[in-house]
């Protein structure tokens, strides 16, 4: 779901914050909050694989998890998509 606006201090220096996953491509970055009462993002992961259905797939370190679906994750996401 999409939450209140996102805690990122200038995300126009990196891109454009988009409303759906469908609009990320490879390399963009997800933030994620677990605790929308806590503002502060949990976790920061980047798209490594669109499938042909369109899927995104995303890779993080906090537990080494490589290509896991977007939309298996629980929580209030932010998309990030690169542009600099």
């Amino acid at each position: 779901g999409k939450g209140p606006d996102p805690p990122l201090a200038h995300p126009e220096r990196l891109g454009t914050l988009v409303s759906s996953p469908s609009q990320l491509q490879l390399g963009d970055i997800v933030q994620l909050n677990l605790d929308d009462s806590d503002p502060t993002n949990d976790h920061s992961m980047i798209v490594t694989y669109i499938d042909g259905a369109g899927n995104r797939y995303v890779t993080y370190h906090t537990t080494n998890t490589p290509s896991k679906k977007l939309s298996d994750i629980p929580g209030t996401k932010y998309y990030l998509h690169i542009t600099y």
